[in-house]
């Protein structure tokens, strides 16, 4: 879909892809890879999928919300991402351990996965 001349193509998250803050960090391509090496998910960051308990809880957290429409999945979603990227933008490859410290069960529609890494970013 054409959006104010940028094209704007809706993840599985439903969140449009490209988004990030304006001038700002601009979601990156990420890799989740599980024990054995195994491609779990490759692409877009927004184009995860994150646990509806989180995002009920996350609701609850930011809106005081238990049944959260459209508007603040869409917020709390993007919150989780920039986390992420945040994350991701610090170093370039995490374990599952090193993740869970900051960001329990984000990736719990993803089981096994053992690391997550940006490509763009090899990890210094």
């Amino acid at each position: 879909m054409k959006f104010f001349g940028r094209n704007k193509t809706k993840a599985a998250s439903g969140v449009p892809s490209g988004q990030g803050k304006p001038g700002g960090n601009v979601l990156r391509d990420i890799r989740l890879t599980g024990r054995g090496g195994e491609l779990l998910y490759e692409g877009p960051l927004n184009g995860l999928s994150f646990p509806e308990k989180l995002i009920i809880a996350k609701s609850i957290y930011f809106f005081n919300d238990e049944e959260p429409c459209f508007i603040h999945r869409s917020a709390v979603a993007a919150r989780l991402f920039e986390e992420l990227n945040l994350l991701l933008e610090k170093k370039g490859k995490m374990s599952a351990a090193e993740l869970q410290g900051s960001a329990q069960g984000y990736l719990d529609e993803y089981p096994g996965w053992e690391y997550i890494e940006s490509p763009e970013r090899p990890d210094r």
